[in-house]
């Protein structure tokens, strides 16, 4: 490793000495084991593939919220693309939190955060759909009947 790695790494940290290495080639360290890399490269592009997904998913169901015309097919359409885009995203996180250091280890830290965004997703992927079942049945207890084909205005 580089003298300015090395200095980087003992002030800010060995991720962000390696992306400010990396930043100016001339100061790179030394390419590690041919396998880490490989197994960094494929991690960060399906964590940028699940967060990119995630996010189309997301925006998708808002794209829905506008245009569905009654209080029902909203809450669907946000409901199944919430749970969806959720999982995705945190998987690219939990994808991202695994990449290894510049040394070719995980460090503990990392697999505290990997367990808990694990867990934060579970808890959503199962607690969302719940509560969209919840609202949709406060709403027909409520009375609010859906809009059908030949009705002028949807019920809102």
């Amino acid at each position: 490793m580089s003298t300015l790695a090395t200095t980087l790494a003992s002030s800010v940290g060995p991720k962000l000495a390696l992306a400010l290495a990396y930043a100016n080639p001339a100061h790179a360290p030394a390419p590690a084991a041919a396998a880490t890399d490989w197994l960094t490269l494929v991690s960060t592009y399906a964590a940028i593939v699940l967060l990119a997904v995630g996010a189309f998913i997301s925006l998708s169901g808002s794209l829905g919220l506008v245009r569905f015309p009654d209080f029902y097919a909203r809450l669907h359409t946000a409901g199944k693309t919430d749970s969806l885009a959720q999982l995705c995203i945190f998987g690219g996180l939990a994808l991202i939190a695994a990449v290894p250091g510049p040394d070719g280890t995980l460090r503990d830290v990392d697999t505290l955060v990997r367990i808990k965004l694990i867990m934060v997703a579970l808890i959503l992927f199962f607690t969302a759909p719940t509560a969209t079942h919840a609202i949709t049945k406060a709403a027909q207890l409520d009375g609010l009947k859906p809009w059908e084909k030949g009705d002028e205005e949807p019920h809102e």
